[in-house]
């Protein structure tokens, strides 16, 4: 089909085929590419092990999500930092969106054909504790309107950098109290990831 829409069940019951599964089946499936537009980042054994494959597949995994500047939640923030270099080490490219706006798009792009948009992160709490909804269109056209606007937005970022001397700098630049809240951030994630 064309269009389809995918959603959590609504219900409570246990997920089997939820937008979960449906994603990563979209990603176990890809060949060349995947592009996912994700304001908040933190990926669960199971989505890290899909990407991983589809890595060792030959399929570039290009992965946008805030900076620290642009992230409007600091706990979200401090447990991508702790996985990035885990990711990068699994050859996803990641990028940082520098803001001053806050990166809200939710989208995936599978081998430039399948483009899923919705309410997704890629994170536990999207994964197994939000309802989530999203519209798949399986249309070359539609999906070459999606990549141009997760390009436009690459545009407006900077490669993830884990070199230990960068985050200082980019940390000075913060307001006093986001700095703090970063810091205890930092802290508490690895404590509380599944609520991420």
């Amino acid at each position: 089909p064309g269009v389809r829409f995918l959603c959590d069940p609504l219900d409570g019951r246990e997920r089997n085929n939820d937008l979960t599964d449906q994603l990563m089946r979209m990603f176990s499936a890809a060949r060349h590419s995947i592009y996912i537009e994700s304001p908040y980042l933190y990926l669960t054994p199971e989505f890290r092990d899909t990407l991983a494959a589809a890595r060792k597949r030959g399929a570039r995994v290009i992965i946008l999500t805030n900076s620290i500047n642009s992230n409007d939640v600091m706990l979200a923030h401090a447990g991508y930092e702790s996985q990035r270099p885990m990711m990068q080490s699994l050859g996803f490219e990641l990028y940082e969106f520098r803001g001053p706006r806050t990166l809200h798009s939710k989208s995936f792009l599978v081998d430039d054909q399948i483009a899923v948009v919705g309410s997704f992160n890629l994170d536990p709490r999207s994964e197994n504790r939000d309802t989530q909804v999203a519209i798949q269109v399986n249309n070359r056209r539609f999906a070459m309107a999606l990549k141009a606007s997760i390009e436009s937005d690459l545009a407006q970022s900077d490669p993830a950098s884990t070199d230990p001397v960068q985050l200082p700098m980019i940390f000075s630049d913060l307001p006093a109290e986001r700095r703090l809240y970063f810091g205890v951030s930092r802290i508490f994630a690895p404590l509380i990831q599944g609520e991420l």
